[in-house]
């Protein structure tokens, strides 16, 4: 039986507190911005861990360093 995805659906939508107001992924790790917009595909990303979410794509720093 195939499995059926619903738009909106918990597992398929960003969690809304991994995103920044514009847009962006934040790290799940340390909340600093990163430079993927919610819609770019996992296989374009560089940090991206599978049931995880985002992370940095170059290591955490601290969130007053910022990032991008």
């Amino acid at each position: 039986m195939a499995m059926e995805i619903q738009a909106g659906c918990d597992q398929c939508s960003p969690n809304p507190e991994f995103v920044s107001p514009d847009g962006y992924d934040l790290c799940v790790h340390c909340g600093a911005k990163t430079p993927y917009k919610t819609e770019t595909h996992i296989d374009a990303r560089i940090g991206y861990v599978e049931g995880v979410g985002q992370t940095c794509p170059n290591g955490c720093k601290t969130k007053e360093e910022g990032h991008y």
